[in-house]
């Protein structure tokens, strides 16, 4: 979130950036369906907000060793690993010689295990553990004569878990290290422990390493280790080491311990707010991230109404609406008053008078977003099709001159035929559900069904007819403008 180093990486570049990550996963205009489907998106996701949090550690790194050569005695060309190294010395420069650079020198096999783990080179943490293998194997696991820990760090990363029977090794040498492990070796033993913690998610082993201040120090580390611990694809329990089933660690636990704490806690007091919204951004609570983006006010602008990140907040929406982001279920919290398609159709009502065409625009993203099926979108395209008619009386900029397959924004928006006839058909209806009865008979006309636009004007005629003079101007009614009316209708039934 860019904390790690002090400064900030909250701009809205950097917010757009870490919906690109957390997206990638996704397919644009697919909508998963199954349980199945969902829970493999959710793992996904978690997975690719995971890789953001490393990537970023990654640059820190660098960073670090760019402002520090001296200290990094970083040669050229370095590997991965070699950065790895190079991180350590800078980190550790009070400590003493480490154990790559000096024979016998203080021993950082677990930090370079982990520091891999942090910024994501797998391949590099596989290649640390065979250079070490005689060495390293832990206790337990190697008197088992059982997969060798580089094989476990394979497995891992391979399937996103260990099998059931490598998880109980992995958890019974954690529990023997916890057992017997002395606090006072440079956090050598917290390191292989929050390592073997990685490898089996087992929450007895987590929240031992939760525990330890001396691990996490931002909430960057925190939340990276919550996600590494996730199994939100996993429909099954484990199995813990005392024998009692075991929830896998899920999204919603991590999203209600984050909720604990008001946004200011995560805002430096409110003086970024990106930073806030990234982190919802990075747990999944993708409706939440467009509510608060929706309603934030600068502690100096309060009463004014004023919100800087309204736009973001609308096409973030439309965004997420369109790669099936608020189908995951992934936010704790249920919709509150503002649905995510209010956001998109208030901002919509802004062009209604000056710009119809955005505003129409605006109208249809914010029906996809309500979702519901097709017959639900359509419902809602054409209410606010009527709404925006009513709003700006501009028809031919919106259907735009003949029949429905003639149409202006309308035709560019939807330029199948069908589904744009569907949308002028509903709005008639509303139109004559709320006595509105000369759009509707224009609507009806664009729309192609002359028949039921003939309906109303003979209705309408009967009307004025029973009336007499005295209805006449009370109802606004014209007879030869209904005579006229229905002779289209009737020109145009006859040629269909």
């Amino acid at each position: 979130l860019g904390s790690h180093g002090g400064g900030s990486h909250t701009s809205l570049k950097n917010l757009w950036q870490v919906v690109a990550s957390v997206l990638s996963p996704a397919r644009a205009g697919h909508q998963p369906e199954t349980k199945e489907e969902v829970a493999q998106m959710r793992a996904a996701l978690c997975k690719s907000a995971r890789r953001h949090l490393e990537r970023d550690y990654a640059t820190y790194v660098n960073e670090e060793i760019e402002h520090h050569p001296q200290l990094a005695m970083l040669g050229g060309s370095p590997s991965r690993l070699q950065q790895i190294r190079a991180f350590l010395r800078i980190r550790f420069s009070d400590k003493g010689a480490l154990d790559f650079d000096v024979a016998g020198g203080i021993d950082t096999f677990w930090h370079q295990l982990y520091f891999c783990f942090r910024c994501g080179y797998i391949e590099e943490a596989t290649e640390l553990v065979e250079s070490v293998r005689d060495g390293i194997m832990a206790g337990d696991v190697h008197a088992a004569n059982v997969s060798s820990l580089s094989d476990y760090i394979r497995e891992w990363q391979e399937k996103g878990e260990l099998s059931s029977s490598n998880q109980a090794m992995v958890r019974l040498d954690g529990e023997r290290i916890l057992r017997e492990q002395d606090r006072s070796s440079f956090g050598k033993n917290q390191y292989r422990i929050l390592i073997y913690t990685i490898l089996c998610a087992d929450r007895h082993l987590a929240e031992n390493v939760l525990s330890d201040q001396y691990l996490f120090t931002n909430i960057e580390d925190f939340l990276w280790f919550k996600l590494v611990l996730v199994r939100e694809g996993q429909l099954t329990t484990l199995t813990s080491s005392s024998y009692k089933h075991e929830e896998p660690h899920r999204l919603a636990e991590l999203q209600q311990q984050l909720a604990q704490y008001p946004a200011t806690y995560y805002t430096r007091d409110g003086k970024e707010p990106l930073l806030y919204a990234i982190l919802l951004l990075l747990t999944l609570q993708f409706e939440a991230c467009v509510q608060y983006l929706a309603t934030f006010t600068p502690s100096n602008m309060q009463g004014e109404g004023t919100f800087p990140f309204a736009i973001e907040a609308v096409h973030l929406c439309i965004i997420f609406s369109y790669y099936g982001a608020f189908h995951l279920g992934t936010d704790i919290r249920s919709r509150g008053s503002m649905l995510c398609s209010d956001v998109v159709h208030d901002y919509g009502q802004n062009f209604a008078v000056q710009d119809p065409a955005t505003a129409f625009e605006y109208y249809c993203l914010a029906a996809e977003v309500k979702g519901g099926g097709y017959v639900s979108i359509i419902q809602t395209q054409g209410h606010l099709l009527r709404e925006l008619l009513s709003q700006s009386r501009a028809f031919g900029t919106l259907l735009g001159a003949g029949g429905s397959g003639s149409g202006a924004i309308l035709s560019k928006l939807k330029p199948d035929k069908q589904q744009r006839q569907d949308i002028i058909v509903s709005a008639a209806v509303g139109c004559v559900q709320n006595a509105q009865f000369h759009e509707a008979m224009e609507l009806f006309m664009h729309a192609g069904k002359p028949y039921n636009a003939l309906q109303i004007i003979n209705k309408r005629y009967a009307d004025a007819v029973s009336a007499g003079g005295d209805g006449d101007e009370a109802q606004e009614v014209s007879l030869d403008d209904l005579e006229q009316r229905g002779n289209a209708a009737l020109a145009e039934l006859e040629g269909q």
